[in-house]
């Protein structure tokens, strides 16, 4: 019976869906990153996927888990360092004022 899931949802859209957003969080796209909404919009109909018992048996392999966490640590580490940076320069960043836009 789980040959038959696999067989069957190997060619569904849930996979091609799980493929891309594993190769979107991993920087891994042959034709650049998209905008990170285009890469939560993907990640949200995962989650969604996530929640139903197909859906996990589909996503499962793909460990997409993994791929979240890493590019959470990434962005966490880039702010860490964009915030010690600020620190070290002890003036705030300049902003563009309203009146200037």
């Amino acid at each position: 019976m789980l040959l038959c899931y696999s067989l069957i949802f190997r060619f569904s859209p849930a996979h091609t869906i799980a493929q891309f957003a594993k190769k979107a969080l991993s920087d891994r796209l042959p034709g650049g990153t998209p905008s990170k909404a285009v890469i939560a919009g993907f990640v949200f109909v995962c989650r969604q996927l996530y929640n139903t018992c197909d859906g996990l048996m589909v996503l499962n392999p793909y460990e997409l888990h993994q791929y979240v966490a890493n590019a959470w640590i990434k962005v966490h580490e880039t702010a860490l360092l964009l915030k010690l940076n600020w620190r070290l320069m002890k003036t705030p960043p300049e902003f563009i004022q309203d009146e200037e836009l």
